[in-house]
């Protein structure tokens, strides 16, 4: 642990930094110790987001909190929300400093890539010139799997605090024109059953529609479809996430097949047309809840058409 020096200025120093390390790095500590050796006072802001932990920001407000006060114990040490705006941002920044130290002086400090070009808020602030040493996104970026307990225990901690996810996910009820054959895929682990087909969104694309269309030409071999139609969305029972908080929550489509021989790909063993009629029969349990949405939209537009017909008295 750092030992703090003799003390100097009355004013409050002030680091704001995001910290999403597992240790704090050279140019970390070079910072904080630059400042708790020129005050009495150190207020140390935490950069926090609201979104749930990833890549760029792994580590919760608490996490960085206890590592931070681990080193200077005499800190204090506050959460700041994320802000879009640097107008509003600042302004919390500002609201922080005067809840912490009302009626104090206040000089902010930053180093590499630090707040300064975002802050416009009404405290002074000045640069501490930074030293050679890996970045805390080198850190991030280059951390390996070691063989510890302590390792492990991080690992498991993460994902058992985490929120639980809705992953989502596209199925698409390919139909023939005339509405009476569906085209249902098998993968290795479905018993002999079938399923619409469909997977998980990626990132990369637009729309839940680009996913849709995307896993039909991943999994049947780019057959050609058109008219695409959203059918409705719904939390289907997962096997793989049973035993989880985790759920997969799927949106469902229609698409009419026009032409293409369609051939297995991806992880999907078999394809097959089945009757509308023995769909029910065949799908997985998974995949049940799907197949009615499918009828109670088939039978909707039978209803609409119906309704058009001019009847004869």
């Amino acid at each position: 642990m750092y030992t703090k020096p003799e003390l100097r200025s009355e004013k409050v120093g002030v680091v704001v930094g995001r910290f999403q390390v597992p240790k704090l790095t050279k140019g970390h500590l070079h910072l904080l110790q630059s400042v708790d050796a020129r005050h009495n006072d150190m207020l140390i802001v935490v950069g926090n987001t609201k979104a749930l932990a990833n890549a760029h920001d792994p580590l919760s407000f608490e996490v960085r909190e206890s590592m931070l006060k681990a080193e200077f114990p005499s800190a204090t040490i506050r959460p700041l929300t994320n802000n879009p705006s640097d107008i509003e941002w600042s302004k919390g920044l500002d609201a922080i400093i005067e809840e912490a130290f009302p009626d104090r002086d206040i000089l902010l400090y930053g180093s590499r890539d630090s707040f300064i070009g975002h802050y416009h808020g009404r405290f002074p602030y000045q640069s501490v010139a930074p030293i050679d040493g890996v970045s805390g996104t080198d850190k991030r970026e280059n951390l390996r799997v070691t063989p510890s307990t302590a390792f492990r225990t991080g690992i498991i901690h993460a994902h058992t605090t985490r929120r639980p996810i809705p992953y989502p996910t596209v199925d698409v009820t390919i139909l023939r024109s005339d509405l009476r054959e569906v085209l249902l895929a098998s993968k290795a682990t479905d018993g002999g059953l079938l399923r619409f087909v469909g997977g998980f969104v990626d990132t990369a694309d637009a729309s839940l529609e680009a996913a849709a269309r995307r896993e039909v030409k991943e999994e049947t071999s780019d057959i050609e479809v058109t008219g695409f139609r959203y059918i409705g969305s719904r939390i289907v029972e997962d096997w793989r996430y049973r035993d989880t908080n985790d759920r997969i929550m799927t949106s469902l489509f229609r698409a009419i097949y026009v032409f293409g021989a369609p051939i297995p790909r991806d992880d999907i063993v078999h394809l097959e047309w089945v009757p509308i009629d023995r769909m029910q029969s065949v799908l997985t349990d998974s995949h049940q809840p799907l197949g009615k949405m499918l009828l109670a939209s088939l039978e909707a537009d039978a209803r609409k058409e119906l309704a058009t017909v001019p009847w004869a008295l």
